[in-house]
């Protein structure tokens, strides 16, 4: 069970979200809380079954399916609270958070935060304190706080750094270049998604590889209006990337970018039937805001 899970963690983090996916569930077979529940206190100190959980989520959500991950999400959630162990239910509750921040829900992903915060404040998880920071930051960035929000974000950044992990890096920085595009900072922006491929590229961390494109195509596209080309580039690589990986929900971000771009410049013919292509793949989700803003972008071009 354990070693399903490891691959299914790091399958998940190289962005093989097909094998991630196949791995974790042979792992959620394989738990049995009576034999393994033990052994949280052995390895990586979090419950396995709900870690397995909430991996298989994240891992759902990439592969296109929003409302089946956030319920694996709330089962790891649950599993933590049954087990009583405040270590899993740090860890748990700030992946449920990182969830609703892949679904754009900034006031579940606050709920979230909070807690992680109050929970590892109490016990003194430095790690989970600094995810939790950092996820507070991002969702107040989504609900017009954005300044305290990035100050929020930023001083989360700094205490993860201060425990010297290395593994995530890649997702928290397109955090932060999001947060810096919702505050106008375009050059910082595009600064914190050069540390990410960075990081991306040192450990072979792909799994936010197609985000780390198309937000660059996003900032670029403010920073210079002439940069067109760059930016066309970004979200044609964004969509190679997603599309390689069977990533649905980020394939549908970045042809959502894109259609946007060319419906501007007058091709809103190719911006419709490309996007009504990824959009009719999708069978759930439709309340998530991806999928809305999709559905409203469709509307607009198809007048």
């Amino acid at each position: 069970m354990l070693a399903q899970y490891a691959l299914g963690d790091t399958s998940f983090q190289m962005g093989e979200f097909l094998l991630a996916k196949k791995h974790l569930e042979t792992a959620i077979s394989l738990y049995d809380p009576e034999l393994h529940l033990p052994l949280l206190f052995r390895y990586a100190g979090v419950n396995a079954g709900a870690n397995c959980l909430a991996y298989l989520g994240m891992t759902l959500w990439t592969l296109g399916y929003p409302d089946q991950a956030l319920e694996r999400g709330k089962e790891a959630l649950a599993l933590a609270r049954a087990a009583m162990h405040p270590h899993s239910l740090a860890s748990e509750t700030c992946f449920l958070g990182i969830l609703h921040q892949f679904r754009r829900e900034a006031a579940a992903d606050e709920e979230m935060a909070e807690s992680v915060v109050a929970i590892s404040a109490e016990h003194g998880f430095t790690l989970w304190l600094g995810q939790g920071a950092i996820h507070r930051g991002w969702a107040m960035t989504e609900q017009e706080r954005g300044e305290q929000g990035v100050a929020q974000l930023e001083e989360g950044v700094t205490a993860l750094r201060a425990t010297g992990a290395e593994i995530g890096w890649p997702y928290v920085l397109t955090l932060l270049a999001e947060a810096y595009r919702n505050t106008g900072r375009i050059d910082e922006g595009l600064g914190a998604l050069v540390e990410a491929q960075a990081a991306a590229d040192k450990h072979e961390e792909r799994a936010h590889q197609a985000e780390i494109y198309r937000l660059k195509g996003e900032l670029l596209i403010r920073q210079d209006l002439s940069k067109l080309a760059d930016t066309h580039g970004c979200f044609q690589q964004s969509l190679e990337i997603a599309r390689k990986q069977s990533a649905k929900s980020p394939e549908l971000r970045a042809t959502t970018s894109l259609a946007r771009m060319l419906a501007q410049q007058g091709r809103r013919d190719e911006a419709r039937a490309m996007l009504a292509e990824i959009y009719g793949w999708f069978t759930e989700g439709f309340d998530t805001a991806d999928l809305k803003e999709a559905k409203e972008l469709l509307h607009d071009l198809s007048k």
